[in-house]
């Protein structure tokens, strides 16, 4: 299967209002939201599936507000602004509630496109952080989020 590739700039401590949890300690790299858009697109027209957009939109995480140790500290925010590209292939899967993961469609929860990028496999060795991190964009939930809904 062919990869696509695809870029973004990278993002500490990300604002993400309305959000219940924090997002200090974070670090994302946020893409394009045409791409999302188009994933969306696609799994309503082949797969009859409706998407919400993910609460953060589009972006893929690199550090999800993993505790870093104290000599990795000064090294926190060494890439912020940096334009990174990646990979994407054109084959999604979700994670059910019910049944793990997945990649067909169903009564999945969150949908994604599994993303390869050497630079992020870096920054997480450079912080100290587990190897072996498997990247994903995420461009789809199958329900609402209570904040988008209508007010009744």
């Amino acid at each position: 299967m062919d990869f696509h590739s695809g870029s973004g700039i990278i993002v500490y401590d990300p604002y993400r209002g309305g959000m219940r949890r924090r997002t200090n300690g974070w670090c994302v790299v946020e893409v394009n939201k045409e791409i999302t858009r188009y994933f969306r697109w696609w799994m309503q027209r082949e797969k009859h599936v409706y998407l919400q957009p993910p609460s953060w939109d589009a972006h893929i995480s690199i550090v999800r507000g993993e505790k870093l140790q104290p000599d990795v500290q000064r090294l926190w925010k060494q890439y912020a602004g940096q334009r990174v590209n990646f990979l994407y292939q054109h084959v999604s899967a979700y994670k059910s509630a019910r049944s793990g993961l997945s990649t067909s469609a169903g009564d999945g929860e969150y949908y994604w496109v599994d993303v390869e990028c050497p630079l992020m496999d870096t920054i997480r060795a450079e912080l100290g952080l587990r190897k072996g991190w498997s990247f994903h964009l995420t461009f789809g939930r199958t329900y609402e989020y209570e904040a988008r809904k209508p007010k009744r």
